[in-house]
């Protein structure tokens, strides 16, 4: 995935709750964005279930929550 964030702005990365309620966890590796990030990054996913998961292109299984950082 890619984020860009420009001045003060932070994102935490949280796993959606439909997909965390089957077991699967996207926020294995780093899942805060610093103010003036610009890139990509690797959403490294683990299932925790019982069950198998099936992912397909589209399916949306993270969310961004953002936030203006004050000094």
């Amino acid at each position: 995935e890619s984020v860009s964030l420009r001045g003060r702005y932070v994102c935490l990365l949280s796993t959606r709750a439909t997909i965390a309620h089957m077991g699967l966890d996207v926020t294995q590796g780093s899942f805060w964005c610093e103010p003036s990030t610009d890139g990509s990054f690797g959403l490294e996913t683990t299932n925790r279930g019982p069950q198998s998961v099936l992912l397909y292109p589209g399916i949306k299984i993270a969310k961004g929550i953002f936030s203006q950082v004050r000094s």
